[in-house]
């Protein structure tokens, strides 16, 4: 019998990708795996990979190390080493191998890069170096005249982390100045920096042991390409579930850590330049409790964007993560390092800008090196184009940018192409400013 009410439906709603093919994280790590040579990045699409690339066990840690095995003339600032506890206990595992692990489990590529040798695992598969011996290698792998990772055409990434081995206030922040110079140079990455684990550490923005405070005052003037880069804060404790340990069935980990599996979530639905902070995307997922020994409130967490707060900031922020009740703990910053001074805030002080920015760039760099050797013209400018205006397009309909030109400038080579692409970003609302007025009802008299 034929229904009498037949109601149907048709989705002609346009489909929303996710660009994640260009999220990509890179980590530095152990791995006792052999085959795998020091300083050779290897791109993981998923767990598997990873698991067949470094092994399926993290490397643990032989012997405990603990902050002061740097000495007084180099290592951590002060203020940044916790009062008790080690920078890695004996047999903890290593906390990149699980970062990177977690990530993967979440849908985000990675770039993992062993920098142990061979001879620092022995046969239990622990690594036997000190910590001073890890941030040697770290500092190597990001050294100016060591590092190849400025190298686009050999490697993609756009996230460049220290993974689990905060760096911030290590050495007058050597690697982290290295760091930012990597993502300044190739132009498309963002460095994410990340300070130790010390929960006993001042909140306030005021508070002269605060990270925020040190950013400002102590190291300002080293993140001259702060526009490359973010940070964001405390540590937290998360579900490891990557492997089987009892003892070690929750990890803490890093700020970064934080915004990359928040992104990994808005990714299965927005696009990668939608903001990744508040309560819509920037939930942080399995985040059991911030590890810090205070309250991270809202307010202080605005206090780090500088809105309507008295402190001592000069023009760096720091993203937060806080909880806003009912819905859990967020992100609440989109900035990154830039050195705002007098100029104020500009597009390349938002964070999710630079993350649109970065894929602009790359999609250029695509387009360059596919065209490069071709005849110079009118069709190879044709193709140029036809290699930018889809992503352009599809920004401008996800409202990442209100408009876009490309323009061919005038070259004083027929062997080079000369081209300008502006873009017009669009500014998300970071405040509102709401009056509501009591007012008597108008009486009318007849």
């Amino acid at each position: 019998m034929a229904l009498r009410i037949n109601i149907s439906e048709k989705d002609l709603t346009q489909s929303v990708e996710a660009l994640s093919n260009t999220d990509i994280v890179f980590i530095p790590g152990l791995s006792s795996v052999k085959t795998v040579e020091q300083y050779a990045p290897v791109a993981c699409s998923t767990l598997s990979e990873f698991y067949t690339a470094f092994g399926s066990f993290p490397v643990l840690f032989n012997a405990a190390s603990a902050y002061d095995v740097f000495g007084d003339s180099k290592g951590f600032a002060t203020d940044a080493v916790p009062a008790e506890g080690n920078l890695f206990d004996a047999d903890e595992p290593d906390p990149s191998w699980i970062y990177a692990a977690k990530l993967l489990s979440q849908g985000l590529q990675v770039v993992y890069c062993k920098i142990n040798t061979d001879a620092q695992i022995n046969e239990n598969g622990k690594f036997t170096g000190t910590a001073k011996d890890l941030y040697s290698q770290l500092a190597t792998l990001y050294a100016a005249a060591t590092t190849n990772l400025i190298s686009k055409g050999d490697f993609d990434f756009k996230y460049l982390t220290s993974g689990g081995y905060p760096v911030f206030e290590y050495e007058a922040n050597s690697i982290v100045i290295d760091m930012l110079n990597i993502c300044a140079t190739r132009g498309d990455a963002v460095a994410l920096i990340d300070h130790t684990d010390n929960p006993g550490r001042a909140l306030s923005a005021s508070a002269t042991t605060s990270v925020v405070y040190a950013l400002n005052n102590t190291y300002s003037n080293s993140f001259t390409n702060g526009a490359f880069g973010a940070m964001f804060t405390p540590w937290a404790i998360y579900p490891q579930a990557v492997y089987t340990n009892d003892n070690y069935s929750a990890v803490s980990l890093p700020g970064s850590f934080a915004y990359l599996t928040s992104l990994a979530q808005s990714l299965q639905t927005n696009y990668n330049w939608n903001v990744v902070a508040g309560v819509s995307r920037g939930l942080v997922p399995g985040l059991k409790e911030l590890h810090t020994d205070e309250v991270l409130t809202n307010a202080i967490a605005d206090g780090y964007q500088n809105f309507g707060t008295s402190t001592s900031l000069n023009g760096i922020y720091v993203n937060a993560i806080t909880r806003i009740k009912p819905y859990g703990y967020c992100i609440w910053g989109n900035r990154t390092l830039r050195q705002n001074g007098t100029l104020g805030l500009q597009a390349m002080s938002y964070l999710n800008l630079r993350n649109l920015t970065c894929d602009v760039k790359k999609q250029i760099y695509t387009a360059c090196i596919n065209l490069l050797y071709e005849q110079n013209t009118a069709t190879l400018w044709t193709n140029f184009k036809s290699y930018l205006t889809p992503l352009l397009d599809q920004m401008v309909s996800g409202s990442g940018i209100s408009g876009y030109r490309i323009i061919r400038n005038t070259s004083d080579s027929p062997t080079k192409i000369s081209a300008s692409i502006r873009i017009y970003p669009i500014y998300a609302v970071e405040s509102f400013d709401i009056t509501v007025y009591m007012t008597d009802d108008d009486v009318t008299v007849a």
